[in-house]
């Protein structure tokens, strides 16, 4: 996962590279094409990579400066 982050993967292009963009698209629109997806391995790999480029954007974020 770090090294597809490093290389500039976006959350859709690794989706694209396990084969699920169009099935995630359509579980946009249906809740059982939503389940059917979420029992594949390729949704998990997709989900865990999802957490992964949430937890590192949040350690870019500047920290919170309150004016006095």
């Amino acid at each position: 996962m770090r090294q597809s982050f490093k290389a500039g993967y976006s959350v859709d292009d690794f989706a694209k590279y396990l084969g699920i963009a169009d099935d995630v698209v359509g579980a946009r629109t249906s809740s059982t094409v939503l389940q059917q997806l979420m029992r594949t391995d390729e949704y998990m790999k997709y989900a865990t990579y999802l957490n992964f480029v949430s937890q590192q954007n949040k350690k870019k974020r500047p920290p919170l400066i309150y004016g006095s």
